[in-house]
């Protein structure tokens, strides 16, 4: 059954939270901008344990797991602490298999415990737009595209055995049942106080990694106050009843379907512009289809309350999932997570935080309150090995001040690709000016850009994955079609020179990025991919010269 009572105490937790704050200070970072940081404490210190550790990680789910495990293969003492007495994931989560091999790649498992990982394969889904009134749906193939589902069981097992460091004394511990919270931070430690039953003891250590997840406190505080652009309200339920499934056209089963509803505004708990998304949950090995995961999320200008959701959900489930039988959920999942408007370039503040001195944010703690991991788990796999180096090489060199932590960041190229795949996110949000109808047309703008796309260079744009060919492609498609450059006015606040500089923008930046990669890496790939980019730029910004006169008609 649906756990409706712990969804009401996440629900009850999440509104204190808007209450509670560590005491802050200002940092400057870089030139124009401060930050607002967790202040050191001098006096009072409390009573702690004579052990020290150099990493104590908050949070046992996929990533505090995989950061605790990767830090103490390093020779790093760590401590890995998780408040549930049963090691889980908070939400279920599928990869895909580029970035389940770029996962591999952090050389953390053998390639053969790796693979013991995968419990489904599949390579194909579907994106289909919903609309009560529409009696042949809109649809996209999506390709290679969280096509792999994880078994945790063995994920955690795995990755929380000893590692073999030919050391006296295992590196890594892990504490369940346990719970995790800063307390303070001194120049030489952070203090971290570990609660089990009501037993409380104090702990130092060089550096505590953030991985606690939707309700982080340290998160929460230091990105107070910053100008939210929407909400995004995720519920979920893993259902073991074993309903038919959808093939493909080679008979395999569809690995996800994705639907989005407009037929209604607002609901009862004040959502808008619903999204359900199903994951067939097959096995590999064909031992029997296992199930479905659902998730049900929403999109709002200011967080709603969650319990009242799984009712509207299993309104609309047996759109997706025939025969669904609430009496079969086994598992329930929930959480918030907050988008930040960007800055402008020389605003006095700085925008989204995920460090500060001697802390940093790891997971969905920091997806949703930074830019550290914009795209859940499978940016994490992407950009595991290069944060996981980063964190390493401040470890060793005791350099854990904010301003080294706050720019260990994802592939940088990832964040240029962000800057252009925003822009037409945008068009999947019903705003409180637009009238009904029109985030069905901003989808339909969406799926005509996705169906011209060739399957691989679609995976790669929802992965954020864009390079000089990719871009290339986009404008030309976005300056042919009328409803894509309505769309795209419409949703970046009517302002047309606010989509062209995006698009030139992100162009220069992988420019930039490409020439960076080849100093670094002196690899022909880089080299080749630049000196196409370079030649390719007239024919890529006479399409955006296109595209900006006729969204100034749009606008007109």
């Amino acid at each position: 059954m649906i756990d409706l009572k712990k969804v009401e105490e996440y629900d009850k937790f999440w509104r204190e939270l808007h209450y509670l704050r560590y005491p802050m200070e200002r940092s400057r970072m870089g030139l124009f901008r401060k930050a607002s940081v967790i202040k050191k404490k001098t006096t009072k210190l409390p009573d702690a344990e004579e052990k020290i550790y150099d990493v104590i990680v908050g949070g046992g789910g996929p990533s505090g797991t995989l950061f605790a495990s990767m830090l103490a293969q390093k020779g790093h003492s760590v401590l890995l602490v998780e408040k549930n007495a049963k090691h889980e994931c908070g939400s279920t989560w599928n990869l895909s298999r580029s970035e389940f091999d770029d996962l591999k790649s952090t050389e953390v498992l053998s390639d053969k415990q790796f693979e013991e990982l995968i419990a489904g394969e599949f390579m194909q889904g579907v994106f289909r737009l919903w609309d009560d009134t529409i009696k042949d749906q809109k649809e996209m193939q999506i390709f290679d595209l969280l096509n792999l589902s994880m078994n945790e069981d063995k994920y955690f097992e795995l990755l929380t055995e000893k590692p073999n460091l030919n050391v006296e004394l295992p590196r890594l511990e892990l504490r369940l049942g346990t719970r995790a919270a800063l307390k303070c931070i001194t120049k030489e430690y952070a203090f971290v106080e570990l609660t089990e039953g009501n037993n409380s003891k104090f702990y130092k250590t060089r550096l505590f990694l953030d991985a606690t997840g939707w309700t982080s406190l340290l998160a929460r505080t230091v990105n107070y106050g910053r100008v939210v652009e929407s909400w995004y309200n995720m519920i979920g339920i893993h259902s073991e009843k074993k309903i038919k499934f959808e093939k493909d056209k080679d008979g395999k089963p569809v690995g996800l379907i994705c639907m989005t509803y407009e037929n209604e505004i607002k609901t009862r708990a004040g959502m808008v512009q619903p999204i359900l998304e199903r994951f067939t949950d097959f096995d590999k090995n064909k031992q029997g289809y296992k199930g479905d995961v659902i998730y049900y999320f929403t999109r709002t200008s200011k967080p709603v309350p969650l319990a009242p959701m799984f009712e509207d959900m299993e309104k609309k489930i047996n759109q997706i999932l025939p025969g669904y039988d609430s009496s079969q959920v086994d598992k329930t999942y929930y959480g918030h997570a907050a988008g930040y408007y960007q800055p402008g370039f020389f605003a006095s503040r700085f925008n989204q935080l995920s460090a500060g001195d001697r802390t940093l944010m790891v997971g969905v703690a920091a997806q949703q309150y930074s830019g550290l991991t914009g795209c859940g788990f499978g940016c994490l796999a992407r950009n595991a090995g290069n944060i996981c180096g980063s964190i390493d090489k401040a470890l060793k060199n005791d350099n854990l001040s904010f301003k080294v932590l706050q720019k260990i960041d994802i592939d940088p190229r990832e964040r240029a690709s962000q800057s252009i795949t925003d822009l037409y996110a945008g068009s999947m949000e019903l705003d409180p000016y637009e009238e009904p109808g029109t985030v069905n047309r901003d989808w339909n703008s969406f799926l005509d850009i996705g169906r011209n796309l060739d399957l691989q260079t679609k995976a790669d744009v929802f992965k954020d994955k864009i390079r000089f060919k990719t871009l290339n492609q986009m404008i030309m498609m976005s300056a042919r079609n009328m409803s894509v450059i309505d769309s795209l006015f419409r949703n970046n606040h009517g302002n047309a020179n606010l989509v062209v500089t995006a698009f030139v923008k992100g162009y220069l930046r992988l420019l930039y990025l490409e020439l960076q990669c080849l100093l670094k890496r002196r690899k022909r790939k880089y080299l080749i991919a630049g000196v196409l980019g370079f030649c390719a730029f007239p024919y890529y910004l006479l399409h955006v010269l296109r595209f900006f006169i006729k969204s100034r008609n749009v606008g007109k």
